[in-house]
């Protein structure tokens, strides 16, 4: 009953706002009616064109039947982003969190989460920067010290886009440099001593033939929280970026730009606990280690454009790789780390397209192109598990205070072993450890789509992509106890060699497998052009997501504690894809930029994760669930003066597992929501600038963004809910009259509202990753 109210709530506010859009494009058909011979108002020519090329040829924004939110260079530096982190607060139904660290970042779009705690997990998620599609978020580098401009595509791109679709892109451009010198420096400093310095210049080195620009950026920050037991910071940050371009135009219809870029991070993890005896604390964390790691990355591309008349031609090439270390990461529980570990992952991906287009406008535009990839990703861990005090966590006297079947009487069979007598210095001792996985992925398609225009009004969007994709993974564990007496021996369920069985020492029998998928992605669009302003659409299109495989150390595959020797068919997770089939609406009315969508999302095989209380917060992928997502986005911007601007975004989603078979023992996760899918986000800022005379203007903006609650945990255990958050942002400052120089106060957070991205389950409590504090600090930004 629940279930079906809820339902019908959510297509009430669907239909309404279905009607909504409707309404939108009769009230424009309207007023065209009305106003035809009138000129343009000096409000409408105020407001600028966006261009975009969301679909891979240049468009105005109200052309696109996709739900697209772009930012300009003038965008990002009205909203205080400096971080590509930032974005999503001014996107409906899109979240990017950073989980315990800049290695574990998750975005989000329409309820879809792309997760990717673990080496070789996919994004759901794809991000182009400069036309090069990154193979892994854990690789994401963008600084945002020469962006042009930036577009979020909100729905599945399969079609155009590729793999890693399923649930929208993010399409970043930086800006080419020309015949014009420019040059631009920002300082920021702000509390826990956040430090930023970034700048670019850019200008030809031989007039209309050769140019040049170098782009860099260094952020530096104290943690956010400290550690009870040692006083250090937690969350730390230190980042260094360098992005360089060549740029060769020999003849007016061809151009050359080669780009280099490098990126450090170093950064400690942030994680506290939360229980009834020590509740969490932004100040002090519980966790009683300092976890570490750092992160290095390269990217070379490029990209060479040639116009033969009516068709245009583009290839893209890239090389791209990065190498990421964590200590310590996340195996610390009750006050003891029982596992000590240092992981290595390393990435190399090749890619390849070639695009063919037409040029101009025509009555049939088009695109059609081939994409080549070729991946290799290692991942190396290197453990020591304390058997023995994990045993005692699990089954001593003190056991049963945190629901592990503790034994009082101090003797209990040790992993169907012989009973280890707890008082005993020593049973197993400590294990080392030692995994190693390798994924070499091989991905080739062939693409095309076509708008056809069938009338003045009245377009058509066919587009069709072939995938064909191969995925080798080879796993080797070796564990050894080095216990006299107990040669080989390995606990099952605790530590493997990744075979079937439990071997003895000395005889590992590595685990290799391939996932093989040819997929098919199509997309179809109708737009109906009310007038040269607002426009009408519906649309199909279908996304999808490689398929991987989970390499465990903790070998638990299905929460039964069975042991992964026993179901080495677990490690495999398939393919996933998805449907989105949407109506929107976008334009211009009198002063009001406007766009809206309402969507319902059907995705089969969707890739799904659960964190289980044994060990320490291991992740787990239990294998793939059907699931739906429907709802509703709404965009306003209008310049309501000529001092006064305001932007708003609302965003309505729904989200269930339809059909999710061994969710977890004894729990039917059919009908529960999403993990990281709130019913509600929502965004509103108003700026406002004036002259001060003295060739001084003032500038200003304050905004605020809320987030619903949401679930954690595929099981909706409130447990592992986060609560709503309201955050409120603000920025003040003078500038010159022709902006070459400003300076700025900014806060973020100004309320210091306490909200978390993430809980997880442990032994004694929850894992808690809070949100970002109230942070504040000084600007100083000069151009030439």
């Amino acid at each position: 009953m629940k279930r079906t109210t809820k339902a019908r709530l959510g297509w009430r506010l669907l239909a309404a706002t279905a009607l909504g859009i409707s309404g939108w494009g009769l009230i424009a058909s309207a007023q065209t009616a009305d106003d035809a011979p009138v000129a343009e108002s000096e409000e409408t020519s105020r407001m600028d064109v966006v261009r975009v090329t969301a679909q891979r040829r240049e468009q105005d924004l109200v052309d696109v039947p996709v739900a697209v939110t772009a930012f300009g260079a003038k965008q990002l530096e009205e909203r205080g982003i400096t971080d590509y982190t930032q974005i999503a607060s001014s996107v409906p139904n899109m979240q990017f969190e950073e989980v315990q660290s800049q290695r574990n970042q998750r975005i989000i779009i329409r309820g879809i989460s792309s997760d990717t705690r673990f080496a070789g997990s996919e994004s759901a998620v794809g991000v182009v920067v400069d036309g090069v599609s990154l193979a892994g978020v854990a690789g994401l580098t963008f600084d945002l010290a020469d962006i042009e401009r930036i577009e979020v595509l909100r729905g599945p791109q399969g079609t155009l886009y590729g793999r890693n679709t399923a649930a929208g892109v993010i399409n970043v451009f930086t800006t080419k440099p020309g015949n014009e010198f420019e040059a631009s420096a920002t300082a920021e400093y702000g509390n826990y001593d956040h430090t930023l310095l970034k700048g670019y210049v850019r200008g030809p080195l031989v007039k209309d033939k050769f140019y040049a620009s170098l782009s860099a950026i260094s952020v530096e920050r104290d943690g956010y929280e400290t550690l009870a037991a040692t006083g250090e910071d937690v969350n730390t940050r230190d980042t260094k970026g360098l992005r360089g371009q060549l740029r060769w135009t020999p003849a007016p219809d061809w151009d050359l730009r080669l780009i280099a870029e490098y990126q450090e991070d170093d950064f400690s993890q942030q994680r506290g606990q939360d229980d009834a005896l020590e509740p969490i604390d932004r100040e002090l964390t519980s966790v009683p280690y300092r976890p570490l790691a750092d992160r290095d990355m390269r990217g070379y591309s490029l990209t060479v454009d040639k116009e033969f008349g009516k068709v245009s031609a583009r290839s893209i090439t890239s090389q791209r790789s990065y190498t990421t270390h964590e200590l310590d990461s996340n195996l610390a529980v009750a006050g003891q780390s029982f596992v000590d570990r240092l992981n290595v992952e390393e990435s190399s991906e090749f890619t390849q397209e070639f695009q063919i287009s037409s040029v101009g406008d025509n009555r049939i535009d088009w695109v059609a192109g081939a994409f080549y990839l070729n991946q290799q990703l290692t991942f190396d861990g290197q453990y020591d598990v304390d058997i023995d005090g994990i045993y005692g966590l699990l089954f001593g006297p003190t056991a049963q205070l945190f629901g592990a079947p503790g034994n009082l009487a101090g003797d209990v069979p040790f992993f169907g072993g012989d009973p280890c007598p707890l008082q005993a210095p020593a049973c197993v001792g400590t294990v080392p450890a030692v995994v190693n996985w390798t994924f070499k992925t091989t991905s080739l398609a062939g693409f095309g789509q076509a708008g056809i225009e069938l009338t003045d009004r009245l377009t058509l969007d066919l587009g069709a992509r072939y995938s064909s994709e191969s995925k080798d993974f080879v796993y080797d564990s070796l564990v050894n106890t080095a216990i006299p007496g107990l040669p080989g021996f390995i606990p099952d369920g605790v530590v493997f060699i990744a075979g079937r069985g439990n071997p003895d020492f000395g005889a590992p029998l590595p685990y290799t497998d391939t996932i093989e998928n040819d997929v098919w992605t199509s997309r179809v669009a109708l737009t109906y052009s009310v007038n040269d302003e607002n426009n009408i659409y519906v649309s199909a299109a279908q996304g999808s997501k490689s398929g991987t495989f989970f390499a465990n150390i903790l070998g638990i595959s299905d929460g039964n504690n069975n042991g992964i020797n026993d179901n080495v068919e677990f490690l495999r997770v398939e393919p996933e894809t998805s449907w989105n089939y949407e109506i929107g609406a976008k334009g211009r009315l009198g002063i009001f930029n406007y766009a809206g969508a309402i969507y319902f999302i059907d995705y089969k095989d969707l890739q799904t994760q659960r964190t289980l209380p044994l060990l320490a917060s291991t992740v787990q992928i239990l294998g793939n669930a059907d699931a739906e997502s429907y709802g509703a986005e709404l965009e306003l911007n209008a310049e309501l003066t000529d001092n006064l601007s305001i932007d708003f975004g609302l965003g309505y989603n729904e989200t269930e597992f339809t059909d999710y078979p061994d969710c977890a023992p004894m729990t039917d996760c059919d009908g529960k929501e999403l993990v990281y899918a709130p019913n509600l986000t929502s965004s509103v800022g108003i700026n406002y600038e004036r002259s001060l005379g003295n060739s001084h203007r003032l500038f200003s903006r304050i905004g605020a963004t809320y987030r619903g609650e949401q679930y954690y945990d595929v099981t909706n255990n409130p447990l592992y809910q986060g609560k709503s958050a309201t955050l409120l942002d603000a920025t003040i400052g003078i500038q010159s009259e022709t902006g070459n120089w400003s300076v700025a106060l900014w806060g973020r957070n100004l309320a210091d509202e306490d909200y978390d991205v993430g809980r997880a389950p442990d032994q004694i409590g929850t894992n808690v990753t809070l949100g970002v504090p109230r942070t504040y600090g000084i600007r100083l930004s000069a151009k030439y």
